[in-house]
């Protein structure tokens, strides 16, 4: 059985995966055979996150200590730099093939709801796409319900 890595507050980084999940197979109505083989894919991509994640932080120790030597190997740093650099483009190459694994075997109404999903999910984290949001008026709907509540009272 995984071990739970605890995050502030008490919650696990395992309880916010199953939230995802159950999210995902409500949202997108997966059939119980795409949802299992979603969940596999969804797993496996989580393993190759923290698998660069520890190279990644192994890499960039690395250059920090090549960059606090009292003479900097300009070679050498440049060679980590490019490390550092090729761990991320084949993190994205994994993760793309994992995205595409999910993708094909959804239906296109399905695709198009993940994407949704996703977009929104990267807005609560990115301001730009918090921007974009409020700017489309079909965001309007929830502040009309809010408003609308607040005018019940």
């Amino acid at each position: 059985m995984k071990q739970m890595e605890q995050r502030p507050g008490g919650d696990s980084r395992e309880n916010m995966e199953a939230m995802i999940l159950t999210k995902v197979k409500s949202e997108l109505e997966l059939t119980p055979e795409q949802a299992g083989k979603f969940v596999e894919n969804f797993y496996k991509a989580e393993e190759v996150k923290k698998e660069y994640a520890k190279k990644k932080m192994d890499a960039l120790f690395e250059v920090r200590k090549a960059l606090d030597a009292e003479k900097i190997d300009e070679g050498a740093l440049n060679s980590l730099v490019e490390a550092c650099n090729r761990l991320d483009r084949e993190q994205m190459e994994k993760m793309k093939e994992a995205k595409d694994k999910n993708m094909a075997m959804l239906t296109v109404k399905q695709k198009a709801k993940l994407v949704i999903m996703e977009g929104k999910m990267q807005g609560a984290f990115n301001p730009n796409m918090r921007k974009m949001n409020k700017e489309d008026p079909r965001g309007d709907r929830k502040e009309k319900k809010e408003e609308k509540r607040e005018e019940r009272k």
